[in-house]
């Protein structure tokens, strides 16, 4: 994982817009973990573009355990996509 917040909030949301279902791991080990508000929200939005069981379920996932009110708007915006 790069150190650089603006890489890894980017790589997200190129993931998201070429839609790389591959990517729903790596995404949702993102949403969980990084510890930068605005990439866990490119990860959500990333998740919700891709669409998919395994991304809806890793948003459900991330949004049970989330203590950002901006993430959790985002995996709601996320959900709501697909």
């Amino acid at each position: 994982m790069d150190s650089d917040d603006e890489i890894r909030m980017r790589s997200a949301r190129l993931l998201g817009t070429f839609r790389v279902a591959e990517a729903v791991p790596a995404l949702q080990g993102m949403l969980e973990t990084d510890t930068n508000v605005r990439v866990r929200q490119a990860a959500a939005w990333a998740l919700g573009r891709i669409g998919g069981e395994s991304a809806r379920g890793a948003l459900r996932a991330a949004a049970t355990a989330e203590s950002s009110s901006l993430v959790q708007n985002a995996i709601e915006v996320a959900l709501a996509m697909r």
